[in-house]
């Protein structure tokens, strides 16, 4: 399914002021959103997405926005949801006219939109963000070379790990290191951190985001234990390196 325009309301709401209204008008953000073609972006992203059954992504202005914002700032997609509801600047930005309370999708709606839109479609707005920091002198063409050349040309092998995944895998690596230098651990966790993952990533994709959150601590306890586990044998070993090397 294509992606909708945002919806504009043409009457204000009663206690409700307009973003536009309230905000600074020589805030950088609210000068860059005014320079760039967003009527542009929508017809060339458009013709990406096809018709269908299935759910709306999220609207071109506010999935371009979001990722516009991320390049500026350098953060990573939950980051830039939960700026996103503290900043009235970047919702202005993303062509909203009143304040928002909370985030108007998922915030992995960011990264199914970048699936279905596929490299050529993010080579087009990468494009259009381009021209316009060249145009309004915010970056420089010399600043921009090496960029292109790691963006567009070099092929990446890129995953978007979650803090799950990253505390399994830290947990994992922390032990087959330690087997490797021949210290032993009271316990590796190894087979209750892969059930623990599997149950955040399996209550995640339920968007059960409060539920997630118990298997999500599980890690970090597991993690925890090994670290205290480990901790005074490191010490251990290190001081008996460093008598074996005063002995000689």
């Amino acid at each position: 399914m294509r992606p909708k325009p945002l919806k504009q309301q043409p009457q204000d709401p009663l206690f409700k002021n307009r973003l536009c209204d309230e905000l600074n008008p020589e805030h950088e953000l609210m000068r860059l959103g005014k320079v760039i073609p967003w009527d542009q972006i929508q017809a060339d992203v458009e013709p990406l997405f096809t018709e269908g059954q299935s759910r709306p992504p999220l609207p071109t202005r506010l999935a371009t926005g979001l990722m516009i914002l991320q390049q500026l700032y350098n953060i990573s997609d939950g980051q830039v949801v939960r700026a996103w509801v503290e900043n009235p600047f970047w919702q202005a930005f993303c062509g909203y006219e009143f304040l928002k309370w909370k985030f108007p999708a998922h915030p992995t709606s960011l990264t199914r939109w970048r699936q279905r839109l596929g490299p050529e479609g993010l080579e087009k707005v990468l494009k259009v963000s381009i021209g316009v920091a060249l145009k309004t002198k915010t970056v420089t063409a010399s600043e921009l070379e090496k960029a292109i050349a790691d963006t567009t040309v070099m092929p990446k092998a890129i995953t978007y790990p979650n803090d799950a995944k990253l505390l399994q895998r830290i947990i994992e690596r922390i032990v087959k290191t330690s087997a490797r230098a021949g210290i032993e651990l009271k316990r590796t966790f190894i087979r209750v951190s892969k059930r623990a993952l599997r149950d955040y990533q399996r209550l995640m994709h339920g968007k059960r985001i409060k539920k997630a959150q118990r298997p999500l601590r599980r890690l970090r306890r597991y993690l925890s234990k090994i670290l205290k586990d480990l901790d005074p044998k490191i010490k251990t070993v290190s001081y008996a390196i460093i008598v074996l090397k005063n002995s000689f």
